[in-house]
């Protein structure tokens, strides 16, 4: 059974995320010549664009309940999808082990992106600590949005390190045109090549 990457995207609603996985999938530097699973846990407000995917090979499935994740039925998913990766955009009221307790064992967490909005990252710490903290604790990267709205960038970096010391924070500013700028560009570069190494050791050892 083939080994697949995950790519495990966690935050709160309106946090970015949704825009954040738009624009990676969309980039040249993801998921070229490969099938993508993507598994959506949480619809906000903003819908996928398949126009912009670029002519790539994306499947949706919407989980609506955490009884769906379910071993046998994302296995089954991904078989019938053929999926080469999964991206997972996790429920931000779900606790982190309802998926990673029921994930297939072939599904290998690749990387874990925090995404979050700035302005109003700090209520939900005031109000939501434990789910919160349940997402930091596991993140490789962190990705604040829309900070340049009065935002304590000190504060944030504090939050973030009070729970993990080694994941590297991202400030970006949102536009009126995108929520892409130049810290996301290098994280994207930094997903192709680390998945390069990914497959060459999986290939290796199946």
């Amino acid at each position: 059974m083939k080994k697949i990457p995950v790519y495990l995207f966690l935050g709160f609603l309106e946090g970015g995320k949704t825009n954040f996985i738009q624009k990676t999938i969309s980039s040249d530097k993801f998921g070229n010549d490969m099938n993508i699973l993507l598994l959506v846990c949480e619809e906000g407000f903003d819908d996928y664009d398949f126009t912009q995917f670029n002519g790539k090979k994306v499947s949706l499935q919407v989980i609506e309940d955490k009884s769906e994740l379910d071993e046998q039925f994302l296995s089954k998913t991904a078989e019938e999808n053929n999926a080469d990766i999964v991206i997972v955009e996790l429920n931000g009221m779900w606790h982190l082990t309802d998926f990673l307790l029921n994930k297939p064992e072939n599904w290998k967490i690749f990387q874990t992106v925090f995404v979050a909005d700035a302005s109003s990252f700090g209520i939900y710490v005031e109000n939501l600590k434990s789910l919160v903290i349940d997402k930091l604790n596991v993140c490789d990267v962190v990705i604040f949005n829309r900070y340049a709205n009065k935002a304590d960038v000190n504060e944030l970096h504090k939050i973030v390190r009070s729970v993990n010391r080694r994941a590297e924070i991202y400030y970006e500013v949102n536009t009126a045109t995108a929520l892409f700028p130049i810290g996301c560009q290098l994280l994207l570069q930094r997903f192709k090549s680390q998945y390069i190494t990914y497959m060459k050791h999986f290939l290796l050892f199946q």
